[in-house]
């Protein structure tokens, strides 16, 4: 989209403001998808009309904070995520260290071999076929 931005001279604030409502939407349409829900239930639930969150849902609508937070509310899911919010939600996370097995000479696997040290043999068994599986 950038690219047409550019071609036509529109402001980095623009740019951004579009960036950002795309953002947004794709965020709604993300938790619409996992929650098995669809525009329709959104207005629903939002007490306004289809037609109303389908203009919304084009992507060039100015959401509100206030707007933000009813349609989380709603969907029990937060749509933005800061920065600050992100390092107190993942600095709990723990790293597992995973060892993947495959024999060597398997055509598919050969371009991804980087260093023989990375990976170990197993002669009797492909996991590539299986599966990856962790230790």
């Amino acid at each position: 989209m950038s690219k047409v931005f550019d071609s036509i001279g529109v402001s980095d604030d623009l740019k951004r403001f579009v960036d950002h409502s795309f953002d947004v939407v794709d965020q709604i349409h993300d938790i619409l998808d996992q929650q098995s829900r669809t525009q329709r239930d959104l207005a629903k639930m939002l007490g306004k009309k289809e037609s109303e969150i389908s203009k919304w849902m084009q992507g060039t609508h100015n959401f509100t904070i206030k707007s933000i937070a009813k349609i989380e509310s709603v969907l029990g899911q937060s749509i933005i995520t800061t920065r600050q919010k992100a390092v107190k939600s993942f600095t709990h996370t723990k790293l597992v260290p995973v060892n993947v097995y495959a024999k060597q000479n398997m055509p598919i696997i050969q371009g991804k071999l980087r260093t023989e040290s990375n990976w170990k043999k197993n002669d009797g068994d492909n996991l590539f076929n299986k599966g990856l599986k962790s230790a």
